[in-house]
């Protein structure tokens, strides 16, 4: 159904020109494949424009939803062609700390809005956080500060719309310089964090060889030649509006690619027993499959993997369902 039509309700006539802009702009942006390309974003860019056009015929003031209209319209926007150098630039951040501190900067803040930004744009499944420090004190008061400056990062990301289910936090201390120092020195592009961004569009590879999020490659060939992935938050088999959006795009592209069969293999990172992790991984899997098949789609064989053998302890790429096609 596409957005109304201007002369559905009674508009003041200075309201006109800018909405008859707007919906313009929205049918083009159908028209370049966005719903496809960022269904959500689509959804809510439209459910905003016709709130719009309800406010502007009640004169209301704050007028809400212009604004959030407003605040969708660039993701619906097709990205433009870029080299790799300039791709890669713009999936990873560096945001820098002073001396002995965790304490965000007004300079980081602004980064990791960009950061968010990005990984609204890409959706990038995973956003990696690794945290970094000179080597001014000790080893193990480094990691721990390394630790602290990734947690306040990864903590940011999230108040900034980020899923935490999608960061993924690491931290190394003053093992891996980004400037080669002595010991006991302070440097300033030492005392860091990175923020990472990989998604279906770019990455090949992690566990089961294909791209977190996205369509790539068969686990080991077993599993045929397509799959996706969903994520979780910690010990929860709850599915997030994400998760949710994801498994639309997995029932369509089931629909359109026909496989044979559609396993679903539940996984969860090393946090928790044995028992709990095994019973967790198949709730998450058995909350996909009964997702997918309310959608409309179909997901006969499920799994469950818990407790991955890589990462950190707490991994938000390890709390994850993958759907994978076979053929």
């Amino acid at each position: 159904m596409p957005p109304d039509e201007l002369n559905r309700r009674p508009l003041p006539a200075p309201a006109v020109p800018a909405l008859t802009a707007a919906r313009e702009r929205l049918m083009g942006y159908f028209a370049g494949g966005a719903a496809e390309r960022v269904p959500a974003a689509a959804a809510k860019a439209q459910v905003a424009f016709d709130c719009w056009l309800e406010q502007e015929a009640q004169s209301n003031v704050n007028k809400p939803c212009k604004a959030t209209f407003l605040a969708h319209e660039p993701i619906l926007k097709k990205v433009a062609p870029v080299s790799a150098v300039a791709a890669e630039a713009g999936r990873r951040f560096v945001v820098t700390f002073a001396l002995g501190s965790a304490q965000l900067s007004a300079q980081a803040q602004q980064t990791l809005k960009e950061a968010a930004a990005a990984q609204a744009q890409l959706h990038a499944a995973i956003v990696s956080v690794t945290g970094f420090t000179d080597t001014l004190g000790s080893a193990d008061a480094n990691r721990r500060l390394a630790r602290q400056r990734a947690d306040a990062v990864a903590a940011e990301l999230t108040k900034l719309g980020v899923n935490p289910a999608a960061i993924a936090e690491d931290a190394f201390g003053e093992s891996r310089l980004a400037v080669a120092t002595g010991d006991n020195t302070a440097e300033a592009r030492n005392r860091r964090v990175e923020i990472t961004l990989a998604g279906p569009t770019w990455s090949h590879g992690g566990y089961g060889g294909h791209a977190y999020g996205g369509r790539g490659q068969g686990w080991g060939g077993y599993y045929g030649g397509g799959g996706f992935a969903v994520f979780f938050n910690t010990g929860s088999s709850q599915l997030t509006p994400e998760a949710i959006e994801r498994l639309k795009q997995v029932v369509a592209a089931q629909k359109n690619m026909k496989p044979k069969t559609v396993s679903v293999i539940g996984f969860t990172d090393r946090t928790g027993s044995a028992a709990t992790n095994a019973r967790l991984a198949r709730e998450r899997a058995q909350a996909v499959a009964a997702e997918i098949n309310r959608q409309g789609g179909s997901a006969a064989a499920v799994d469950a993997r818990p407790g991955e053998t890589w990462g950190m302890a707490s991994d938000g790429r390890a709390r994850r369902v993958e759907i994978l096609f076979g053929y």
